[in-house]
C-alpha cells in the first residue's frame, strides 16, 4: 500500500501544480446544480411549514392579506418542489446545456418570487404589529434569509431569496421611526453583508470540493490503469525484492493467491515461487519460456513488463503477470525489485475461449480461414527450416447449392455439418481442415507425399458416395478436389493456394466428383482464361461484340417466323471466342448483366425493323433472372425500341432452375404477363425437365440438337426426338428442333409432327445487314405450300444446299 499511496501522492502534486481542464469545471458546475435541485425541496419545505403555521396565526387585522399571502406561498413552494423533484430526476444523466440552462432558470425564478412574497410581510404586517408579534415576525424573517443557504450551490438562486427578505425588512425596521429598530436595521444590513459573503465562500469551498472529488477520481483510474488494474476481477498485488530477489514486502494479495500466510512469502525468491521449468497441454510438454525470462530480466536488472509466468498452487496450475522495474539507491546501488502482479488464470481462459472462438467455425466447428491461414504460414516456415514437405488441398462440394436453394438453409447447414464430419473422420494426424466459406474447405496436411495425398483424396471421394439424411430425405453431394504439393507448386501461401485453386477449377471443368493435382500446364491456363476475361471486359466496354441472326422456320411450310439472336465475338488479335465460352466467362465474372443487357436491347433494335409478323429469340442466364430488376428492364426495352412484346422470346436452359432460386418461377411469371415469349431451351440435356414443364407454362420447347444430330442412325435418340415431339403437343406448346442439317432429317422431323426447324440445312447465322436482303430474295423466290400466307418469306426447298 505504500507504493499506492506513494504514486497517489505524486499524481496529486502534479495535478495541483496545474490548472485543471476545463472538463472539471463542467463536470463540477453540472454536480452543484445536481445538489441545488437535491437542496431546493428542503428550503421550500420550510417555506411551506412556516407560512401554514404564522400566517394565519397572525393577530393583526388583515386577515384577507394573510390567508393571500399564505395561498400564494404555498403555490410557489409547490411549483418549486415539483420543479425540483422534476429537475433532480431530469439531471441524473447527462445534462445537456439546454437542460441546464432551463433549470437554473426555474430556481432563480422560483427563488425571486418566493423572496418577493416574503418579504411583503414585514412591510405590510411589523408596522401595525404589537410587541410580540413583531419578535414573531422578525425572527421568522431572520429564519427565512438564513433559509437561503441551502440555495448554495446555485449563488444567484441564494441571492434572489435572501435580498428580497433583507430589503423587506430593513425597509419595515426604518419605517417606524424608532430609534431602537433603526439601529437593528444596521446591525441587519450588517448581518446580510455576511451572510451574502458567507454564502458564496461556502459555494466556492463546496466547487472546490466537487473539482478536488472529479480530479480524485481521474487520479484513481490513472493508478489504477499505472497498475494494470482495469479487470476488478482479477486479484491483483503489489512486491518488492531486495537486492537477491527475496520478497521483502508484498501486499496481502499475493498470499491470498497462494493460499499462504504473508510470513511465508516474505523472504522467498521470487522465482522460486514462480519456477516450473514444463507442464502439460494438450498432452504436449510445453517450456516455461516466460518463466526463463522473467529470471533473465531480473539476472539483468532491466525492466519487464506483464511477463506471463506459471505458479503452483497445492498442485493446481495457475498464471501469473508479473510486471516490475530495478530500484537503486542515490548512490545508484542496486537494491531490488518494485512491481506489480496479478493472478490472470481465469482472464487467460476466457481469452483462450475467445481465441478458440475467434479460430474456429460456428456452424461446423473446424478451423475457419484464420487459423487455416495461421498454420499455414507455420507450415511454410518449417517448410524454410526442415525441407518439411506439405501438401494443400482446396475442396467444394458438389450440388450443395441446388440442395441449399430447394431444401433451404436451415437444411443446408445441417449438410455442412455432416459433410464436415465425413471429411474430418478421414483426416489423420498432421491435417488440419478448416472451412473457408459456404462450402468450401481447405486441408493443409503436413509432411505427406504425392502418394498419400492421392489416397486421402480417394478415401474422402468414397465417403460422398452415400447420400446424406436431411430432413428424412436422402440428399447427395459430390466433392471435386484439388490438390498443390509443396515446394513443387510454389514455396509462398500465395502461390500455393493459387495453385490449389486452379486444380480444383480443371477437377469442376472435368466433371466433378474427382480429383486433379496441380501442374504447370494449369498456371498457363489460368493465364490465358486471365487475359481472356481482360479482352472480353474491353470488348463488352467497347461494344466489340456482334450479334448473327440465324433463321427460325415453319417446319410445314418453311416460311420464316423469326431469327434467334446469337452473339459472336472475335479477339483483337483475331481469333473467334466460342459463345459458350465467353458467355460463361461473363457470368462468372458478373458481367453479364452488361453484357445480357445490351444483346436484348440490340435484338429487340433491328427486330423492330422487320416485318410484323417475323419475332427474335434472345438468350437469357441465370445472372439475368435473378436480378429484381429484370421485368422492369425487359419492359423498359420493349418501350424504347417499339417492339411488341408478342414479338420477343425469351429462351432459358434447364440448368437455369438448377442455379437460381425459387423466385425464378416468380420472374417468369412476370415476364410471360408482359405478353413476352418463353421458350425452354436445349431440352433434354441433363436436367430433370419434365419437373419444370410442369412448373411453368411455356409457350415453346426448343429440342436439343444432339437429338436431332442422331436420330436417323440412332433408333433411341430418334425415340426422343418422338417423344418430345408428342409431349409437346399434348401440351399445346410449339416445339423446336435445333442442328437440322440434312432433307432426311427435315422429312422425319415433319411427319413426326414438329413445329419448327433451325439449322444449317436453311441458313446460316448472318449480321443484320443480311437480314433483308433474304427476305428480299424468298419474297422473289421461294414457292409457298398451299397453307402458307402469301406475305410469308418462304425457303425454296429445291434450292436448299444440304452442305453443313
Amino acid at each position: 500500500m505504500r507504493l499506492l499511496q506513494a504514486a497517489r501522492d505524486r499524481l496529486v502534486r502534479i495535478v495541483r501544480r496545474q490548472p485543471a481542464p476545463s472538463r472539471y469545471h463542467a463536470a463540477a458546475y453540472d454536480e452543484t446544480l445536481r445538489a441545488a435541485a437535491r437542496l431546493t425541496p428542503y428550503c421550500m419545505l420550510t417555506s411551506g411549514m412556516v407560512a401554514l403555521v404564522l400566517l394565519p396565526n397572525l393577530g393583526v387585522g388583515l386577515i384577507p392579506y394573510r390567508y393571500g399571502l399564505t395561498a400564494i406561498i404555498e403555490i410557489v413552494v409547490a411549483l418549486a418542489w415539483l420543479t425540483s423533484w422534476r429537475a433532480h430526476r431530469a439531471l441524473r444523466g447527462r445534462i445537456s446545456d439546454r437542460d441546464r440552462d432551463v433549470h437554473i432558470r426555474m430556481l432563480m425564478g422560483l427563488s425571486l418570487t418566493l423572496g418577493l412574497a416574503w418579504s411583503t410581510m414585514p412591510v405590510m404586517l411589523f408596522g401595525p404589529a404589537d410587541a410580540n408579534m413583531r419578535v414573531m415576525i422578525a425572527c421568522t424573517c431572520a429564519g427565512l434569509i438564513a433559509t437561503s443557504l441551502v440555495m448554495m450551490p446555485i449563488f444567484a438562486a441564494s441571492e434572489a431569496l435572501a435580498i428580497p427578505l433583507i430589503l423587506g425588512s430593513f425597509l419595515a425596521l426604518h419605517r417606524t421611526g424608532i430609534v431602537l429598530f433603526q439601529w437593528l436595521a444596521v446591525l441587519l444590513g450588517i448581518y446580510a453583508v455576511f451572510i451574502i459573503l458567507a454564502t458564496n465562500a461556502i459555494r466556492l469551498l463546496f466547487e472546490r470540493y466537487t473539482l478536488m472529488r472529479l480530479q480524485q477520481d481521474d487520479q484513481q483510474d490513472i493508478i489504477q490503469l499505472l497498475l494494470g488494474d482495469v479487470d476488478q476481477r482479477v486479484s491483483r498485488w503489489l512486491w518488492e525484492t531486495d537486492a537477491e530477489g527475496r520478497l521483502r514486502f508484498v501486499t496481502p494479495g499475493l498470499g491470498d493467491a497462494l493460499e499462504r500466510p504473508l510470513a511465508w512469502v516474505e523472504g522467498r525468491r521470487l522465482i522460486e515461487i514462480v519456477r516450473a521449468p514444463r507442464y502439460q497441454s494438450d498432452g504436449m510438454d510445453v517450456e516455461m519460456t516466460d518463466a526463463s525470462k522473467l529470471a533473465q530480466c531480473m539476472r539483468d536488472r532491466v525492466v519487464f513488463r506483464s511477463i506471463t509466468a506459471p505458479v503452483r498452487r497445492h498442485g493446481t496450475l495457475r498464471w501469473w503477470s508479473l510486471t516490475g522495474r530495478p530500484v537503486f539507491d542515490e548512490n545508484a546501488h542496486f537494491i531490488g525489485y518494485r512491481g506489480v502482479g496479478a493472478d490472470i488464470t481465469e482472464a487467460r481462459g476466457a481469452e483462450a475461449r475467445a481465441s478458440h472462438q475467434a479460430r474456429h467455425d460456428l456452424l461446423t466447428s473446424l478451423p475457419n480461414r484464420q487459423a487455416f491461414t495461421e498454420a499455414l504460414r507455420a507450415a511454410l516456415k518449417e517448410l524454410g527450416r526442415r525441407s518439411e514437405a506439405f501438401a494443400l488441398m482446396s475442396i467444394d462440394l458438389d450440388g450443395f447449392k441446388a440442395v441449399n436453394d430447394s431444401m433451404g438453409h436451415a437444411a443446408g447447414d445441417v449438410l455442412l455439418q455432416a459433410a464436415a464430419r465425413r471429411l474430418d473422420g478421414c483426416i489423420g494426424g498432421g491435417g488440419l481442415l478448416a472451412r473457408i466459406g459456404g462450402d468450401e474447405f481447405m486441408l493443409l496436411q503436413r509432411n505427406t507425399t504425392v502418394t498419400a495425398m492421392q489416397t486421402l483424396a480417394e478415401c474422402l471421394l468414397k465417403q460422398f458416395e452415400h447420400p446424406f439424411l436431411i430432413d428424412e430425405r436422402d440428399t447427395s453431394i459430390g466433392l471435386s478436389i484439388g490438390v498443390s504439393m509443396a515446394p513443387l507448386a510454389g514455396d509462398t501461401g500465395e502461390a500455393l493456394l493459387e495453385a490449389a485453386d486452379l486444380a480444383l477449377y480443371q477437377a469442376k471443368h472435368d466433371g466433378g466428383g474427382c480429383f486433379r493435382f496441380y501442374d504447370t500446364g494449369l498456371k498457363q491456363i489460368a493465364q490465358e482464361q486471365r487475359a481472356l476475361l481482360r479482352d472480353l471486359r474491353e470488348a463488352i466496354a467497347e461494344k466489340g461484340i456482334v450479334l448473327a441472326y440465324q433463321p427460325i422456320v415453319d417446319a410445314q411450310t418453311y416460311a420464316i417466323r423469326g431469327f434467334e439472336a446469337l452473339a459472336r465475338w472475335r479477339r483483337p488479335n483475331g481469333g473467334s471466342v466460342s459463345p459458350d465460352r465467353f458467355i460463361r466467362l461473363a457470368e462468372e465474372a458478373g458481367l453479364i448483366e452488361e453484357l445480357g443487357g445490351w444483346i436484348l436491347e440490340h435484338a429487340c433494335q433491328q427486330a423492330a425493323t422487320w416485318p410484323d409478323m417475323l419475332k427474335v429469340a434472345v438468350n437469357i442466364s441465370v445472372g439475368q433472372l435473378s436480378g429484381r430488376s429484370f421485368i422492369q428492364q425487359v419492359s423498359e426495352v420493349l418501350r424504347r425500341t417499339g417492339l411488341a412484346p408478342h414479338r420477343l422470346e425469351l429462351e432459358i436452359t434447364e440448368s437455369i432452375f438448377m442455379d437460381a432460386d425459387t423466385s425464378s418461377f416468380g420472374v417468369l411469371e412476370g415476364l410471360r404477363d408482359l405478353g413476352v415469349g418463353i421458350a425452354l431451351d436445349d431440352f433434354g440435356r441433363g436436367f430433370s425437365s419434365l419437373g419444370f414443364l410442369r412448373g411453368f407454362a411455356f409457350s415453346k420447347i426448343k429440342m436439343d440438337m444432339s437429338f436431332v444430330r442422331d436420330m436417323i442412325h440412332d433408333r433411341r435418340s430418334a425415340a426422343v426426338v418422338h417423344a418430345v415431339v408428342g409431349l409437346a403437343a399434348d401440351l399445346g406448346v410449339v416445339v423446336t428442333a435445333e442442328g437440322v442439317e440434312t432433307v432426311e432429317q427435315l422429312d422425319q422431323l415433319r411427319r413426326q409432327g414438329c413445329t419448327e426447324i433451325q439449322g444449317f440445312l436453311f441458313s446460316r447465322a448472318m449480321s443484320a445487314e443480311r437480314i433483308p436482303d433474304l427476305l428480299e430474295e424468298l419474297r422473289r423466290t421461294g414457292s409457298p405450300e398451299p397453307d402458307a400466307p402469301a406475305d410469308d418469306y418462304v425457303f425454296d426447298l429445291t434450292l436448299l444446299d444440304e452442305t453443313p
